[in-house]
């Protein structure tokens, strides 16, 4: 469960990539940015329940960087950031509820896990794979 959104500015390629993660990481959001400081997208996902924020930049058109803010009732402060190497996006719009994942992925997407569910998060070395059954979904190759 959270907020994303990308940098000021973003190209198309990140900017779907954050609506498509959106859709597969359950209870999250998609938030166009526009002109919206830090502070005022912190207030947003604060008054929504949002307990993180994951912002998507680009570089030369490709999403580049997932920069991730965590929230409590009075500050926020950066988490996480991971450096992209590369993006697949199937072409697929699916919509997950509930996924299966590791602790660490839980952790940085904010989800909890369902071992049920026929969506899962995986990472294997350097890459994390949203997948739907076998069929892969979004895949994104992180730089080492």
């Amino acid at each position: 469960m959270m907020l994303l959104t990308t940098s000021r500015e973003s190209s198309k390629n990140a900017k779907l990539f954050a609506k498509k993660l959106a859709a597969l990481i359950p209870d999250s959001l998609y938030l166009t940015r526009g002109k919206k400081g830090i502070k005022e997208l912190v207030e947003i996902a604060r008054l929504k329940g949002y307990p993180r924020i994951c912002i998507v930049t680009s570089n030369q058109g490709n999403p580049s960087l997932m920069r991730f803010i965590d929230l409590n009732s009075v500050k926020w402060n950066w988490a996480e950031e991971l450096k992209i190497k590369g993006v697949y996006l199937s072409r697929e719009k699916q919509k997950a509820n509930s996924t299966q994942c590791t602790k660490e992925l839980q952790k940085l997407f904010n989800v909890e896990s369902d071992e049920e569910s026929v969506f899962k998060i995986e990472k294997q070395e350097n890459q994390i794979l949203f997948k739907k059954g076998n069929k892969i979904l979004i895949k994104i190759k992180l730089k080492e």
